[in-house]
């Protein structure tokens, strides 16, 4: 019997399994570069990986392709944040419309930053049921 959650797991599936088989080869500077084409096909139109500093005060970017450096996210004060204090998906709707979910990055009880996946304006509302199991 399939469950309605589980309509998510092959999408999830092939977006952790394409980024694993480049993974050892990839340079850490295009890591979100990878992920956001990853991504396209559950509808992100971009991705960005935030990892806390050490006093985990600030959540700062990780370098893409682009050359643009967002600024750094303060923990106590913006959406990413409270998903990196919670350890819990939060979900923004953006000023122009679309989507924008923030995903806590942990491995094992160590927060490492968030995880941010823009859905454009006009585009399928993310399914919060996907994000959980990214």
């Amino acid at each position: 019997m399939t469950r309605s959650s589980d309509v998510g797991d092959p999408v999830v599936g092939q977006i952790v399994s394409a980024l694993l088989r480049g993974s050892h080869l990839m340079p850490p500077g295009t890591l979100v570069d990878h992920l956001t084409e990853a991504t396209r096909p559950i509808g992100v139109s971009t991705a960005r990986i935030y990892l806390a500093d050490l006093q985990q005060r600030r959540l700062c970017p990780m370098p893409d392709g682009s050359g643009e450096r967002p600024e750094p996210l303060m923990v106590e004060s913006t959406p990413g944040g409270r998903a990196f204090q919670t350890i819990t998906i939060r979900h923004v709707e953006m000023a122009g419309g679309g989507y924008r979910l923030w995903v806590p990055l942990s491995e094992g009880v160590e927060r490492l930053g968030v995880l941010e996946l823009c859905f454009p304006h006009g585009g399928a509302k993310p399914n919060r049921t996907t994000a959980e199991r990214c």
